[in-house]
């Protein structure tokens, strides 16, 4: 693929919480866990431009990765119904 990149180590500025989550960011282990941090596109198709990235878990990365953002709107409003009736 030809995808923009114009990052640079300085660019990557990693949270200690996951800002999707709350939860707080894993570093330094090798195992990749829900926990860890994952770099996201906002917008898959810009690349990995400074503008177009951020940390969030992997967790959080891995829901969103190939889902839009209709269909992660329409699985959590499908839920919220659910629950409700309950």
């Amino acid at each position: 693929s030809n995808l923009l990149f114009d990052l640079h180590l300085n660019d990557i500025i990693i949270p200690d919480v996951c800002p999707v989550f709350g939860v707080t960011l894993k570093r330094g282990s090798r195992q990749n866990n829900n926990d860890s941090p994952s770099l996201d596109r906002l917008t898959p198709d810009l690349g990995y431009i400074r503008e177009n990235v951020r940390i969030i878990s992997r967790r959080a990365n891995s829901i969103k990765q190939n889902a839009t953002f209709e269909e992660i709107r329409s699985v959590a409003d499908w839920l919220d119904r659910q629950l409700t009736v309950r």
